[in-house]
């Protein structure tokens, strides 16, 4: 878990408890802010070496404790494929499970939601509501770091092409309790 922004002790200067006294008021008056999906780190997306990347947008966090990342599928061939999820959590990296067996109950670090979906294109055409798309998010048997996970993306939205383009999908990550 971060610090907080401004740490008080009984030791705090008057311009330290000053500070604290602001960052209560901000709170306060704006909110619990889950951050800022649109600033922040880019990445650009990342063919080889090791697992793909697809390009990666991690948002500034703000008092609860988690990140928004945007992340941007171009082509079906980035679906049902583990792809590298920067989150910039920094947690505890729980030890990686070697055996195949193994690996879809590996320890995670991190929670996810679906926050939103996108196309990129301006004149993307989708069917109508009632065929039920969706996009999942699921964990399946990739590796887990400190600062990312290897998630798969499933969807029966339509990539690629004149009409429709790219999808970004925004995921609010963070800490997973057990």
């Amino acid at each position: 878990m971060p610090a907080p922004q401004v740490v008080i002790t009984p030791e705090a200067s008057t311009t330290q408890l000053a500070e604290g006294v602001m960052e209560l008021q901000r709170i306060l008056t704006r909110g619990l802010g889950l951050g800022d999906a649109g600033t922040g780190t880019s990445f650009l997306a990342r063919a080889a070496p090791g697992t793909p990347r697809p390009a990666t947008r991690i948002g500034l966090s703000d008092n609860l404790f988690g990140s928004f990342v945007e992340v941007t599928v171009v082509a079906a061939a980035d679906l049902n494929v583990n792809l590298v999820v920067q989150h910039n959590l920094n947690l505890p990296t729980p030890a990686q499970r070697a055996a195949a067996a193994q690996k879809r109950a590996q320890l995670l670090n991190v929670r996810w939601l679906v926050a939103g979906v996108r196309y990129r294109a301006d004149n993307a055409v989708v069917a109508p509501v009632a065929t039920d798309h969706r996009v999942l998010v699921l964990y399946n048997d990739g590796a887990v770091g400190a600062n990312s996970v290897e998630l798969r993306l499933y969807t029966d939205l339509t990539l690629g092409g004149a009409q429709n383009g790219a999808l970004t999908v925004t995921l609010f990550l963070f800490p997973a309790s057990t």
